[in-house]
């Protein structure tokens, strides 16, 4: 009998126990996961193995390794002669191709894999591409969407000097092949000053959704200042499409929302209906022990939705502190899945959430609405999550076993 524990509970029939974890070298990060049509579970992240370099890896509905991909489920990518490349975001093409967006070095990185896990020589230079926004300082990629017309677009942050410096929102746009599309804002690339004029306060994009008529939506964080004040906001910019910024959304293309003494998204849901549900922290900077689960929902003109808990924001407190959603879903009937991870006095646990459609705690979930489960010996986190055609939770992130290694989980719905 599936999920006999109920709403929440771990589902055994994946991988035994309801977790699969895999050790790919050194530490490795998971921080992404879709589905295939199939039923298979794609999960990207980094690994320290040679450099760090992106990590791929696939597992079966049953959450066994996919050995049909890559060599005995996975695959390892360095994108160039850096030490640091990371992968933050994946899709499944309609193909049934694997893009996977992040960083190499200080540029955005994206990289196309055939469905054995394959580099796609016809994406890029040998299945890799590389765009730098700001002349060698510091870019990050961090989400990932693909179009009706299957371009690619990719956002982040991009600074003009290093990360310890202000950052801006960037987007950039791709065509199949793999070109930055010029017919976005000429050419393939924009960024954005959000919030604050000062150059001292760090803007960055963490999430992306691509609405029904083709406009883009960036979300991330905007105000941030680089010494650590938790003072950043929720922050969305929309884009037309051809990359100009919609000032038909919020003010001036542009939506700030403070949440408690600072908050940022690190992930954007659509609804049906066209409204937007924003993910992230709120109380001081994403790591401090003090935040909470975040989220937020937007009308389509950007307004805060007061329909969702008569304010438009829920705040979620769940451990000793240390709360943050990093990944977050929504389910047929509405209801909201929000995924990342919860202090509890000692270390962090890997949390999930559930909300009715009206921003309340669903209580059929784990009776409160709140899961957290403590996978290895350390610290454990979610950081990406998508829900089955049948309603069931895949989350994936990162658990300390001997090493950190990748972690896969399935949650009855």
């Amino acid at each position: 009998l599936l999920c006999q524990l109920g709403p929440g509970s771990l589902d055994e029939t994946f991988d035994g126990d309801g977790v699969a974890t895999l050790d790919i070298a050194g530490t490795d990060r998971a921080n992404a996961v879709a589905l295939q049509s199939d039923g298979k579970i794609v999960v990207a992240g980094t690994t320290t193995a040679g450099n760090n370099d992106f990590a791929v890896a696939r597992f079966n509905a049953n959450g066994s390794l996919d050995t049909s991909f890559g060599s005995g489920g996975k695959v390892t990518t360095d994108i160039g002669s850096s030490s640091f490349d990371e992968a933050a975001a994946v899709i499944v093409q309609p193909d049934g191709k694997i893009v996977v967006a992040g960083t190499s070095v200080n540029n955005f990185a994206v990289v196309r894999y055939n469905s054995n896990g394959t580099l796609d020589t016809s994406f890029g230079k040998k299945g890799k591409v590389t765009t730098d926004f700001s002349n060698g300082a510091a870019d990050r990629g961090r989400a990932l969407a693909i179009q009706s017309d299957g371009k690619l677009v990719v956002a982040g942050r991009s600074s003009t000097v290093s990360l310890s410096t202000g950052g801006l929102f960037a987007v950039a746009r791709y065509t199949t092949s793999g070109k930055l599309d010029t017919s976005f804002s000429g050419d393939g690339k924009v960024t954005t000053n959000v919030g604050s004029s000062s150059t001292s306060v760090d803007d960055g994009a963490g999430a992306l959704i691509i609405q029904a008529d083709g406009r883009i939506v960036a979300g991330g964080s905007a105000d941030w200042h680089p010494d650590g004040n938790p003072d950043g906001t929720f922050a969305l910019v929309r884009y037309n499409t051809n990359g100009s910024v919609d000032s038909s959304f919020g003010s001036g293309g542009q939506v700030i929302t403070a949440i408690g003494a600072g908050s940022g998204i690190f992930e954007l849901a659509l609804q049906s209906n066209g409204k937007i549900i924003a993910a992230g922290y709120s109380g001081g900077t994403d790591n401090e022990s003090n935040s909470a689960f975040a989220l937020a929902r937007y009308n389509v003109d950007g307004t805060l939705d007061t329909s969702f808990d008569t304010d438009g924001i829920v705040t979620t407190e769940i451990g000793a502190g240390g709360d943050r959603a990093s990944g977050v879903g929504l389910q047929t009937d509405g209801k909201i899945v929000a995924a990342g991870d919860s202090h509890n006095g000692t270390n962090f646990d890997s949390a999930l959430v559930r909300y009715n459609s009206d921003g309340s705690l669903d209580t059929s979930f784990d009776s409160d609405g709140i899961v957290t489960t403590a996978i290895g010996t350390g610290d454990d986190a979610f950081r990406g999550l998508v829900i089955q055609p049948d309603g069931q939770i895949v989350v994936a992130g990162e658990s300390r076993q001997t090493n950190i290694d990748f972690t896969a989980a399935r949650y009855c719905a």
